[in-house]
């Protein structure tokens, strides 16, 4: 359960070694970025099949998008903070989900903690970092639209 098998499980094809793996994660480190995104970018991978190959890693569900359907009430006080969510919590059926957009780091550990809890599995999913801001975004509107009119009234 290193983070160079997540590496090499999300890059297949890209990376066939440990060494490798190791020599791509120190890229990213050095460019101070998540690795995933890194992967995305730099790799010219698609960061969906990135986040679907790393949800395939851990085990647990992928989502290409947070369905519009799906309810949810993101509790953001603060528009600044509307960049730094990296989940989003939603009732669905008669359960709790966790949609999230976990980075290398963060679904090492979550992998970890499937072994303790393998339950989890039912209640997290996955999404790429575009598909969870749109998801928020899409259930913050109203903050959205009253944080710039209270921004444009103080500059007036």
């Amino acid at each position: 359960m290193a983070a160079t098998d997540l590496v090499r499980h999300v890059l297949a094809n890209y990376c066939s070694s440990d060494g490798e793996a190791l020599d791509v994660l120190e890229q990213a480190m050095i460019m101070e970025v998540e690795p995933l995104d890194y992967f995305a970018a730099r790799l010219n991978i698609n960061e969906t099949l990135v986040y679907e190959r790393a949800a395939q890693w851990c085990g647990l569900a992928f989502s290409p998008v947070v369905p519009s359907h799906v309810p949810a009430n993101p509790q953001i006080s603060r528009l600044e903070a509307l960049a730094h969510i990296q989940t989003l919590r939603a009732r669905i059926f008669d359960r709790d989900v966790l949609f999230t957009s976990a980075g290398l780091n963060e679904l090492v550990r979550i992998k970890r903690q499937l072994v303790l809890q393998p339950e989890l599995k039912k209640r997290v999913c996955l999404v790429p970092p575009r598909a969870l801001r749109g998801g928020i975004t899409d259930r913050s509107v109203r903050l959205l639209l009253e944080q710039a009119r209270t921004r444009l009234a103080r500059r007036w």
